[in-house]
């Protein structure tokens, strides 16, 4: 009787196992690759330079919600900030303001890039007919800075 029950014992643990591993198979799979890591959508590169008159970006309209990695470059001879405001923020009189007040207000800013310097941000753009712009500023313009306009479209 003890073997009779023994067998029968091992043989529900036998099942119980079986369907945890289908289990954990099937919640593993549903947002994972073949090698088992988490798929992300990828990046879209944008490069963008600063030198010390203008801002030039490679992308000059960009999808709502699609990630984007900003390269972005100073090719001037001076210092530059780069911060990407909202269209909210194009109608303030920002005139004077140190960038130390404006970057926080931001929607993501990298600051105080030193000439030759590159630095990365990743971003996504969060509702379609935005028009965000990108601004520069450097120790020698005065406070009103470099200006690039840009568009955020649906998906």
């Amino acid at each position: 009787m003890k073997n009779h029950h023994t067998l029968r014992l091992q043989g529900l643990f036998g099942i119980l196992l079986v369907l945890l591993l289908a289990v954990l198979a099937a919640c593993s799979s549903s947002n994972s690759n073949s090698s088992g890591a988490t798929t992300k959508p990828q990046a879209q590169p944008v490069q963008i330079t600063l030198s010390d008159t203008k801002i030039t970006s490679s992308v000059m309209s960009f999808t709502a919600g699609k990630p984007y990695r900003f390269m972005v470059t100073n090719t001037g001879k001076q210092p530059h900030d780069f911060i990407i405001i909202s269209t909210a923020m194009k109608s303030m009189n920002m005139k004077g303001m140190a960038v130390s007040s404006i970057a926080p207000m931001g929607l993501t800013s990298t600051t105080y890039l030193k000439p030759g310097e590159t630095r990365t941000l990743d971003y996504a753009f969060s509702g379609a007919g935005m028009q965000p712009e990108f601004l520069s500023y450097s120790q020698e313009h005065d406070k009103a800075g470099m200006k690039l306009d840009v568009m955020a479209m649906g998906k």
